[in-house]
């Protein structure tokens, strides 16, 4: 991470251009390493384990680029946290199933974890 962080920009630019949007993604990947450096003293996530998944959720979020699907998708796949990582097409595909009902939630109104499983 220590290599991603301090690598010239349009270095780093070029290595993760096949993931799309490079030029927004290169300086906020930096910015969000550097912050949780200097933060933490190190790069790991690991304390987040120990986060509730909201408080977590909202940590992860509070860096530019980062969204609450992605936050959930980390901390459920890295850190076992009840969330369920929805997107638009996801939500609109669950109302028309009948997994969600009518008045299920939006991921932006959303107030609590999700329970039991996914």
């Amino acid at each position: 991470w220590t290599a991603v962080e301090f690598a010239p920009l349009p270095e780093l630019t070029d290595v993760i251009r096949p993931g799309g949007l490079a030029n927004q993604k290169a300086p906020r990947l930096q910015s969000t390493l550097r912050f949780i450096r200097e933060e933490r003293g190190d790069y790991s996530l690991d304390f987040l384990a120990d986060v509730p998944a909201l408080e977590a959720r909202a940590w992860l979020t509070s860096f530019d680029g980062i969204g609450k699907k992605t936050a959930s998708i980390l901390l459920l796949f890295c850190f076992g946290q009840p969330l369920m990582p929805i997107d638009r097409h996801v939500e609109r595909v669950s109302h028309r199933i009948g997994l969600l009902p009518p008045k299920a939630l939006s991921p932006e109104r959303e107030t609590t974890p999700a329970t039991g499983p996914c």
